[in-house]
């Protein structure tokens, strides 16, 4: 049993009973014996424990009411929820069609693929044929692997793969992943996580959104096979990050890790069906329930020369080219990069999440070819009993299935077994309607054979075809189709796009079905089957537009960069969007408020039309930098309840009519108030009559239901109150929403409040008026003789009188008289004054039939300036509260003492309009943030959005989902572009070929001196490896070697251009001689302290240019004499051997002891000292200037513009004057520059 029942009669829990015994039980409960409630209080209390609960009613509002104020007084936190049949009405869930239980929808993906960073370049190679292998990349390994002849050893006789362009770029600050640990860390780890987030972003996956998003119900699933960069890169510097950065379990570990998911994480290795296998695994712990959510896919990133030999030399690998899938000739399959991401999640889960289905697995297995002549060796009869399993299972008819993403390596032998397989399951005569053919093809044929990720790969290119209504051109078959296959092909209806693409539009009202195939060479088998998603998500069928005229659009991210970029990117899809503007703008706002996880950096616009969206996101673009973001702690948020005066004809009726969760508070609330006798408070609502004509009765206790619904709307919305204020008769709500009433009891007091007035009270006979003045100063300005008291301190000169008419009008007119602006309010009657002297006893009776329970947040009270407690509530207070002074500015400063409400907190005022928005401003100060529910002459949609909005930006959670719910149009995930990457380079490289001399004896060097072929030693952020070092007693030398796309030093050249150009400043060659030399120092056994590098004569010979992709290498080299202590270093860019190709800097190293330099300082300091006091002096009277660091850099950035970071120089002193140089001693000199500068 899914949900408990809890007995009428006994109290207790049926949920261990039959059907048949439990039907009984009912059935005696409901016709024999007594109903008990207090016994079932007691049972939903112990089921509720330590959680809010909300009740549903299915039909009798009036017992569930009852039951809310029981449970209220017993100490439970509950809500009356919408009746069964508004749920139904308001909001009916798309139905789940029979058999749609086992299906599993994948709704989202992504991945990196050969030669395409992104979906659309991949779909663009795909769609033009393009086979995409290349020669080795310099940068996994050198040439020198390839031995055309296979003689040398560890060598291999296959150049060629399939390659990622970018694989060692990551955003590491996103990922909150160090430089250091990023290097060491597996390209393919760091882009799985890259591609989980951008899959759950298409998904628009936000983490506990929904039940099936729940952290601990997200489970990631990875196929990985090799261990390259661990083996072969992070292994030569072996380091804190070595084993998780290098251990493949620490693929689907990172995602986990990263995105806080606590389901399974598995990494699955069967070898080139790793992907599928692991997909499959993902499949069957969503249908066993393990979790609701899967992330899964696979991954390869090679780096490893090891594994081209060992393949090659066993006889898989093709050593002319790619993949030649279907082609007589092919002769072995094309090692490929790549890396996959799917999210997965049960059919019925995607369809109530308003999830995007861009596809339908129908079922998936796998098995062995353990019966095969060879491990290696593929079975068709193994294959073809995993197809037609699937048929039977999914009930879908061979002639069905209109494609087949076949594994398609190109070697003779699986090419052959794999068709034979697939012919005699999906054509095995020629019984095929002509209508019915099947196409077949292999993404291998495009970029190779990813292994680990070969399957994933091969889904993400069906799911694109079914997107794009195409099936690409197969580009394998080089020369003519394999011979080997059957001859009659065409008769059997089987088809092969070559050379050109192929219409493969859905047939009307139905679905394309596909079968994927993945075999690996260590035996496994893994198929899977799959079909269009709905035509039209069920959840948006047969809805109306979306009627709001003001949308929330929200954009964010984790750097200024990125949002600045994120901002573009979604003004160029607007731009280039074709879809009607209405339902584009509501799609828009549902997809970047409620399907986006949010950052710290926020911008977030209230709009009304594309066009002003547009132009908003490019101003906020250019003023991305002024962004900051948002505070760590989220600013209190408190309810504020508007008293008298707020009200006004059709109050409220926007969210009414908009809002199903209001709408049906509304009618639970009115209902109660019909049952105590009270009048229906909707025709303040439908304004169907003015509220001057209205009874006090509707008007002022229509006025609480709305304060107390549009409060659990707010809270709907995912703001709770930390606080709340109710100013006059706004307190009965606040008193509700702070759980000392019951909802019965506040309609209750409310209602009968109102009806005492209408039956001892004229209306009209009294007034009250709003006074700019101080309270104090209005008390000696009233004399006597009139009746007139004071009724509010709204603020230091903000007063409220009431009082006779007569009175009133006589001290107004003095009043005027005196200069006092005054503005009367338009109430019937003149609360807080003598007038409601009739009512006070009985309202204090009716007070005492209530029961007042501990306030469950702070309840600032305007009547005794201070916080409200159980000893301080009761029906005194209630009479007292009616009479006495409403001291609202008392009550402000009172809750700013105790630290309740500050400068940077917020409120949301809660009444017909913000009325009570000036005086707390005025109190507390204007930063002071205050929202509003509603707004006179102001579209309600526009005012909550507003309110969104701030709440957003100020770092607030918000239910947007809620403020969706009831626009079922709107709940389209668009595919936005996805988030703007803040990219560097971490590639660790393989150095030396040492994977060719694993095993070979020690070589002797004869040089003099010890040579050192070292391992990767990192110097410095600026010299990032030792080549070679010779260390001798009269000389010595080091070569080093560095990457000017390593994070360490992109940085600095990125933030550093020259005339537009990126370039390494010469600092950096200065540090990276001192480095050498520092080096070489400790090396030679020098005492560090007295033996210190000095750089001279630095010469730039040619500037380093920085390019867009790297890795970019560079050496550096210093040749030192132990005799004179000097040296010489020279700078230079290599080729990927090595070779020098550009020099660019030299320079000359001298070793000096600190304490000969300091004599000589000390000697001439007084007069450096005294030039600088002159100078500064100067600055004051005119003979010399200053310049300040902000005109400084801005002549300095006419040539080069640089981070402000860098920028050290605060203030700058000179003259003009002619200045006499004087030389002190014969060596002290002149720099050469600076007489340059100066001229002769």
């Amino acid at each position: 049993m899914l949900i408990p029942i809890i007995s009428c009669a006994s109290g207790s829990r049926l949920d261990q009973l039959s059907f048949g015994s439990l039907l009984k039980d009912v059935l005696s409960s409901a016709l024999s014996q007594q109903i008990r409630m207090d016994l079932v209080t007691d049972a939903l209390l112990e089921t509720i424990s330590g959680s809010d609960a909300t009740l549903i009613p299915v039909n009798a509002q009036t017992t569930v009411c009852s039951l809310a104020d029981w449970l209220a007084k017993r100490g439970a936190t509950t809500r009356i929820g919408p009746t069964l049949e508004s749920l139904v009405k308001d909001q009916a869930e798309p139905q789940v069609a029979p058999g749609d239980e086992n299906k599993i929808a994948i709704i989202g993906f992504s991945g990196r693929f050969p030669e395409a960073d992104n979906l659309d370049k991949f779909w663009d190679l795909l769609i033009r044929g393009l086979d995409v292998h290349k020669p080795v990349p310099e940068e996994r390994f050198a040439r020198d692997h390839y031995d055309p002849t296979g003689q040398r050893k560890n060598t291999s006789q296959v150049q060629y793969g399939c390659w990622l362009k970018s694989a060692g770029y990551f955003d590491t600050q996103f990922f909150h992943m160090s430089p250091k640990e990023a290097m060491q860390t597996d390209p393919a780890q760091r882009l799985a996580l890259l591609t989980a987030y951008e899959a759950l972003e298409m998904a628009g996956v936000v983490p506990d959104r929904t039940p099936s998003t729940q952290r601990n119900r997200v489970g990631v699933y990875y196929g990985t096979t090799s261990n390259d960069w661990g083996e072969v890169n992070s292994s030569q510097d072996v380091d804190t990050y070595y084993i998780p950065g290098a251990n493949r379990a620490f693929i689907p570990g990172r995602v986990n890790y990263f995105f806080k998911f606590t389901g399974p994480s598995i990494a699955v290795d069967t070898a080139c069906s790793s992907s599928l296998a692991a997909i499959n695994l993902a499949i069957t712990s969503l249908k066993n329930r393990d979790c609701d959510t899967a992330i899964a896919g696979g991954t390869n990133v090679m780096t490893n020369p090891d594994n081209f030999a060992g393949l090659d030399r066993g006889h898989f690998l093709s050593r002319t080219g790619n993949c030649k899938a279907f082609d007589d000739g092919a002769d072995g399959y094309c090692r490929a990069d790549g890396i996959g991401t799917l999210i997965l999640k049960r059919l019925p889960d995607a369809i109530a999440d308003s999830d995007p289905i861009f596809g339908v697995i129908l079922g998936a297995h796998t098995n062995h070819s353990a019966e095969s002549v060879s491990i290696t060796r593929p079975l068709a009869d193994a294959q073809e009993y995993l197809f037609k399993k699937l048929l039977n299972e999914t009930g879908i008819h061979p002639h069905d299935v209109s494609y087949v993403e076949m594994h398609g390596t190109g070697t003779q032998a699986g090419d052959a077994v794999e068709m034979r397989s697939v012919l005699n399951s999906f054509a095995f005569d020629h019984s095929r309607p002509r209508d019915k053919s099947l196409y077949l093809g292999s993404v291998k044929a495009n970029v190779g054979h990813a292994e680990s990720a070969s399957g994933v790969l091969a889904i993400i290119k069906v799911l694109l075809m079914m997107q794009k209504n195409t099936i690409p051109p197969h580009c394998g078959i080089k020369t003519k189709i394999n011979q080997g296959f059957p001859k009659d092909l065409d008769h059997r209806g089987v088809r092969i796009a070559q050379k050109e693409s192929v219409d493969w539009s859905r047939p009307e009202g139905g679905k394309r079905r596909v079968l994927v195939n993945n075999f690996s060479a260590a035996g496994g088998n893994t198929s899977l089957l799959l079909e269009d998603g709905p035509a039209v998500h069920p959840a948006r069928q047969h809805q109306d537009g979306d009627p709001r005229t003001e949308h929330v659009v929200a954009v964010s991210a984790r750097s200024t960069k990125a949002l600045e970029e994120n901002m573009k990117a979604l003004e160029a899809f607007i731009a280039n969007s074709w879809a009607p503007e209405g339902e584009l703008l509501s799609q828009l706002s549902y997809t970047t408020t409620a399907r986006r996880v949010h950052h710290s950096r926020r911008v977030a616009f209230v709009t009304n039309g594309l066009d002003d969206l547009r132009k908003s996101l490019l101003n906020a673009a250019a003023a991305a930098g002024q962004v900051k973001g948002i505070p760590a702690v989220s600013p209190k948020v408190g309810f504020i309840f508007t008293g008298q005066g707020a009200q006004e004809t059709a109050m409220a009726n926007g969210y009414y009519k908009s809002f199903s969760s209001f709408r049906s508070d509304i009618h639970q609330l009115d209902s109660i108030a019909t049952l105590q006798g009270f009048p229906s408070v909707l025709p303040l609502i439908h304004g169907t009559t003015p509220v001057e004509d209205l009874s006090a009765v509707v008007v002022q206790l229509g006025t609480c239901i709305i304060q107390i619904a549009l409060a659990r709307f707010w809270i709907s919305l995912g703001i709770t109150p930390q606080y709340v204020i109710g100013h006059s008769l706004g307190e009965y709500a606040a008193l509700q929403i702070a759980g000392v009433l019951s909802v019965n009891d506040a309609i209750f007091l409310c209602g009968h409040r109102a009806a005492l007035l209408d039956k001892k009270c004229t209306a009209y006979t009294h007034g009250m008026v709003a006074v700019k003045a101080a309270a104090d100063d209005l008390r000696q300005r009233i004399s006597s003789d009139l009746k007139v008291e004071i009724a509010c301190v709204n603020g230091t000169e903000d007063t409220v009188l009431s009082g006779p008419n007569a009175d009133i009008e006589s001290l107004c007119g003095k009043l005027t008289q005196a200069g006092y602006k005054l503005h009367k309010l338009e109430i019937p009657f003149a609360f807080h004054s003598s007038q409601v002297d009739p009512i006070l006893d009985d309202l204090e009776e009716l007070a005492s039939q209530v029961e007042f329970h501990e306030p469950k947040l702070p309840i600032v009270s305007p009547l005794l300036r201070t916080l409200l407690t159980g000893d301080t509530l009761g029906p005194q207070y209630i009479r007292r509260h009616c009479r006495e002074t409403v001291d609202f500015l008392g009550a402000i400063k009172m809750a700013e003492a105790q630290g309740i409400m500050d400068r940077t907190g917020m409120c949301i005022e809660i009444g017909a309009h913000p009325i009570l928005t000036r005086m707390v401003k005025s109190i507390i100060g204007q930063e002071f943030r205050c929202l509003a529910s509603l707004r006179r002459k102001e579209d309600h949609f526009k005012t909550l959005a507003d309110s969104l909005c701030a709440l957003h930006l100020a770092g607030l959670s918000i239910n947007w989902d809620e403020y969706h719910r009831d626009f079922a149009s709107s709940r389209n995930v668009l595919q936005l572009p996805k988030y703007s990457w803040q990219l560097a380079n971490y590639w660790m490289q393989y150095k030396y070929s040492w994977c060719l001399t694993k095993g070979d004896a020690p070589v002797e060097n004869g040089l003099v001196g010890a040579v050192v072929q070292t391992r990767a030693l990192r110097l410095s952020d600026s010299v990032h490896n030792v080549i070679e070092q010779v260390h001798g007693d009269k000389r010595s030398s080091i070569t080093v070697e560095s990457d000017m796309h390593d994070a360490s030093l992109l940085t600095i050249a990125q933030n550093h251009r020259v005339n537009g150009l990126t370039m390494a400043p010469s600092t950096l060659f200065a540090d990276i001689a001192f480095t050498l030399a520092k080096h070489l120092i400790q090396t030679h056994g020098l005492d560090a302290q007295t033996n210190l590098p000095s750089i001279n004569n630095m010469a730039v010979e040619k500037a380093l240019i920085v390019g867009e992709t790297g890795p970019q290498l560079f050496h550096a080299s210093l040749d030192m004499d132990w005799t004179s202590m000097h040296g010489s270093v020279r700078i230079f860019s290599v080729n990927a051997s090595g070779k020098q190709t550009t020099l660019h800097a030299v320079c000359d190293v001298a070793v000096e002891n600190p304490s000969s330099h300091r004599e000589s300082w000390q000697s001439h300091a007084y007069l450096i000292q005294r030039g600088i006091t002159q100078l500064v002096k100067g600055a004051g009277d005119g003979t010399a200037h200053m310049m300040r660091r902000g005109l400084l850099y801005k002549i300095f950035s006419n040539s080069v513009q640089n981070w402000q970071g860098l920028h050290a120089i605060r203030q700058g002193h000179f003259c003009t004057q002619p200045v006499l140089l004087r030389q002190f001693g014969p060596h002290h000199r002149l720099h050469h520059e600076l007489q340059r500068q100066l001229g002769p």
